[in-house]
C-alpha cells in the first residue's frame, strides 16, 4: 500500500470508527469535544507519517510540522461552516442529505494528499 492508502485507512478509522457518538454530536458546539475528537484521530496518522519517517529518514521537525498541519486542518474542518460555505459557492443542491459529508470527506482527504506529497517530496 502507498503512503496515502495508510494515510485513508487510518483517516476512516479515526474519522468513524473511533469517534464516539458524543464526541460526534458535541464536537461542533464544544471545542474539548473537537480537541477529544482530533487527538484520537492524531494517533492513527501519526504512527503512519512517523513510521513512515524513519523508514525513510525524513527529519523529526518536518513530522512534527504535518502532524500539527492535520491537527489543525482537521480541528478547522470539523469546527467551522467551511463545508456549508463551499457548497454554497458551489451552489450545490441541499437536496441531499449526504452531501455535506462527502464534501467534508473530499477536503479532509485533500489535506492527507498533500501531507502524502511533502512526505515523498522530502525523501528525493
Amino acid at each position: 500500500m502507498s503512503l496515502f492508502d495508510w494515510l485513508l485507512v487510518t483517516h476512516l478509522i479515526g474519522d468513524f470508527v473511533l469517534q464516539t457518538n458524543e464526541m460526534a454530536a458535541r464536537k461542533r458546539g464544544q471545542l474539548l469535544w473537537t480537541l477529544r475528537h482530533v487527538a484520537v484521530y492524531l494517533v492513527g496518522v501519526s504512527v503512519v507519517i512517523s513510521a513512515y519517517a524513519v523508514r525513510h529518514t525524513v527529519s523529526g521537525i518536518l513530522v512534527v510540522l504535518l502532524v500539527l498541519f492535520l491537527g489543525g486542518t482537521h480541528t478547522l474542518l470539523d469546527r467551522t461552516s467551511l463545508v456549508k460555505w463551499v457548497m454554497g459557492s458551489l451552489n450545490s443542491s441541499p437536496d441531499h442529505p449526504w452531501l455535506p459529508i462527502v464534501v467534508d470527506q473530499v477536503m479532509h482527504l485533500f489535506t492527507l494528499a498533500i501531507v502524502a506529497q511533502i512526505l515523498v517530496w522530502a525523501v528525493r
